[in-house]
């Protein structure tokens, strides 16, 4: 959908802006993919050109049930996508996570890039794993020197330690 946006362009002619947009699309085998575009024009775009909220196998019932979310998406993106609209706190949240935590695919390169926020995810679960697994060692470590204490010795256990 295009309307005119009350306002020239960079070159004097009357300026156009393309609406924001959602779309199902099916694909080989039934894989379906759901994505939403923003608003752009020649005085402004946003830096992805689509946004996947989801790929994969899903029926029409799943669907049906994730399409209030989905227009609720395309409402936000096309609040912060376009010129004319002054978007709130939430939707700007909303946009922030979709570009964050969704597949996107940038105007630049055209490529596909994968969610850069499950990186994030990667990291902290990496690094709540490693200091689990450390906060477990400590306690069998001990348990372990108290244990060779007590079946050894002091004075065999001292014997053991280079002077």
């Amino acid at each position: 959908m295009k309307r005119k946006m009350g306002r020239n362009d960079l070159t004097g002619t009357p300026a156009i802006e393309h609406g924001a947009k959602l779309l199902y699309s099916l694909g080989d085998g039934g894989h379906v993919a759901c994505l939403i575009s923003g608003a752009y024009s020649e005085l402004g775009r946003m830096q992805e050109k689509h946004i996947y909220l989801r790929i994969g196998r899903y029926t029409a019932h799943q669907l049906l049930k994730r399409l209030e979310g989905d227009i609720q998406d395309l409402v936000s993106y096309a609040y912060v996508s376009s010129l004319d609209t002054e978007p709130m706190l939430r939707e700007k949240l909303r946009v922030w996570f979709l570009q964050r935590f969704h597949p996107t695919q940038k105007w630049d390169d055209d490529k596909f890039a994968p969610a850069e926020g499950n990186r994030w995810i990667g990291t902290a679960v990496g690094f709540t794993m490693k200091t689990m697994v450390m906060a477990l060692i400590k306690p069998v470590a001990v348990a372990v020197a108290l244990a060779m204490l007590i079946f050894l010795g002091f004075d065999k256990l001292a014997e053991l330690i280079p002077h």
